[in-house]
């Protein structure tokens, strides 16, 4: 007995679409519409050359990254960097860099501070002898008062002392803030 009816063949699981993870090129189909085909057989060849390269460019990215990270291990720990390859030399010249940088400018702020310490030195050596001659200028002041005082004439040698210890005084109180602006420079908040 034959049937006939009209009807419409559908497949139990929708089509299954099958194309590379990564765009190439097809290198060879080893089978045509219509073919019968068995699991595990090969259907088709593609170009391997560009995911090669992908692949190297993937990896070399990846070296790279990892020769960064023990470079900046070595660089906060002061250890070494160990093994070969360009990326890890490429880092060994940025850590040898920066440790000379590094090195230089701990060198410059050394010489800063030692700049800054002879000064402060020289400012409070200079300060006993700034009291000293304040200390002569007032008797010389007094004296050429108990002068004027007798009417001896000594009245312009008077004001002339007196001007003399003012101007002594002004530098004592320049002097004797100096250490502490030096200080400041030399040890910032």
């Amino acid at each position: 007995v034959v049937v006939t009816a009209p009807g419409q063949l559908a497949a139990a699981e929708p089509p299954l679409l099958l194309r590379p993870a990564a765009s190439t090129r097809l290198d060879a189909l080893l089978v045509r519409p219509g073919d019968v085909v068995v699991a595990g057989q090969l259907l088709a060849r593609l170009d391997p050359t560009q995911p090669e390269a992908d692949l190297a460019a993937l990896e070399a990215e990846r070296d790279a990254l990892a020769a960064r990270i023990a470079r900046l291990t070595a660089e906060l720990e002061g250890g070494v960097l160990a093994g070969t390859g360009p990326a890890l030399a490429a880092e060994a010249d940025v850590l040898t860099e920066r440790r000379l940088e590094s090195r230089t400018k701990a060198e410059a702020l050394q010489a800063e501070i030692a700049s800054a310490e002879a000064l402060i030195e020289a400012e409070t050596r200079d300060g006993a002898g700034l009291r000293e001659q304040l200390a002569i200028l007032r008797e010389v002041e007094a004296m050429r008062n108990t002068l004027a005082e007798r009417q001896s004439g000594w009245q312009l040698a008077g004001r002339d002392a007196r001007l003399m210890r003012l101007r002594a005084e002004a530098d004592q109180r320049a002097h004797e803030s100096r250490p502490a602006e030096l200080r400041d420079r030399r040890d910032p908040a």
